[in-house]
């Protein structure tokens, strides 16, 4: 029968039954899956009813029965897909990334999960050692998002590793699951820098606040430079640390971060600066944006991979084609040079816990047959 026929009721109808029981098959389906399918399945579902929608609208009959059902039901999966979604990462975010990191690095009792001192520097120290630092993708051309989405989906899910404004965005939005108060910063980039070399806002770390204690510096995003504690922002005296001793001074409109130097006795070098009168999250997207495209930016010329080790005495990297091991707060102990792409992924699996081929065989094969990364080596 036809469906725009005044005689003929939708559910009665061959087009209605038939709808009818792809509804059901739906719900069911819907119910029996679970809890971190379901916001999928509402898409799919949403997807479905919009494409009956949209070939009613292109058969010129957008108000049959059909179609208004179609329309009803998309509105309601709709919704209910974000709220279901909503949830389900509110809900997983913080189990995975602990999961990720390693619970047993953060605290033994979850009750003790609070945002206090402890737990900010075990979180640092536990996503220091698991998640490593690297710009492959930036390497290979491809540009980077900072949205919550892809980083979990990349770092989390993938258990890749990634750039300041990666790592970092991962960091902030695990402390603020815990509870803290977080506001991130753009700095300045100091390090290697001559005194009067001018340089642009090209890396974010954070500001916590911990009730109490004060604000502090948090940062696992550079480069294997940066401490694996948090540093205070309120000390009057340098913050004698694992990895070195660190202070922050104000000067000319900003906060500037400084280590003890390694060799010379007294002598501090800066690692960053950033303003004192803060910054928006578009001006954190367009940093990272120019990080990851402009030719002559950092790590849009350079390979660079960096982590410390699980019992945190030594940190990490490769710069280009060299592997270089030191200790935590003191010299280098080892320097090896890098000639293949197959020394490179076992480099890779061996010191980084980047086992690209089980992880992510596209970047792999990106990495084994393009020059992006070969070009270092």
């Amino acid at each position: 029968c036809s469906t725009t026929s005044p005689s003929c009721s939708p559910p009665r109808c061959a087009a209605g039954d038939a709808r009818a029981a792809l509804l059901l098959r739906r719900r069911v389906r819907l119910l029996a899956a679970p809890p971190g399918m379901r916001a999928l399945l509402y898409y799919f579902a949403v997807a479905s009813s919009l494409a009956s929608v949209a070939s009613g609208l292109a058969r010129g009959s957008p108000q049959t029965p059909v179609a208004r059902v179609a329309v009803r039901d998309a509105r309601t999966m709709a919704a209910q897909a974000s709220v279901v979604e909503a949830a389900y990462s509110e809900d997983t975010f913080l189990s995975k990334y602990l999961e990720r990191v390693g619970a047993q690095n953060v605290c033994a009792d979850p009750g003790d999960l609070k945002p206090t001192l402890p737990i900010l520097r075990a979180v640092m120290s536990a996503q220091t050692r698991a998640v490593p630092f690297e710009n492959i993708d930036v390497a290979l051309g491809r540009t980077i998002s900072m949205s919550r989405e892809a980083v979990t989906r990349k770092l989390v899910d993938q258990k890749r590793g990634g750039y300041c404004f990666e790592q970092n965005t991962l960091l902030k939005l695990a402390l603020e699951h815990i509870g803290f108060d977080v506001t991130p910063l753009l700095c300045r980039v100091r390090w290697g820098k001559k005194a009067d070399e001018e340089t642009g806002f090209t890396h974010m770390c954070l500001r916590v606040e911990i009730a109490g204690e004060g604000p502090f510096l948090a940062d696992v995003g550079f480069a294997g430079t940066n401490s694996i504690e948090p540093i205070s922002l309120s000390a009057a005296e340098p913050a004698v640390l694992s990895d070195g001793t660190w202070s922050t001074s104000e000067r000319d409109g900003y906060v500037f971060l400084s280590v003890q130097d390694r060799e010379e006795e007294g002598v501090l070098r800066d690692l960053y600066c950033w303003s004192t009168t803060g910054c928006m999250y578009p001006d954190l997207l367009q940093a990272n944006h120019w990080s990851c495209t402009w030719g002559t930016a950092r790590f849009t010329s350079q390979l660079f991979v960096a982590r410390t080790n699980e019992a945190q005495t030594e940190k990490i990297h490769i710069l280009n084609n060299k592997f270089v091991r030191r200790a935590i707060a003191g010299a280098v102990q080892e320097t090896t040079e890098i000639t293949s792409v197959e020394q490179l992924e076992e480099m890779l699996r061996t010191h980084f816990n980047l086992d690209l081929g089980a992880c992510d065989p596209e970047t792999l094969e990106a990495v084994q047959t393009g020059n992006g990364v070969k070009r270092y080596l």
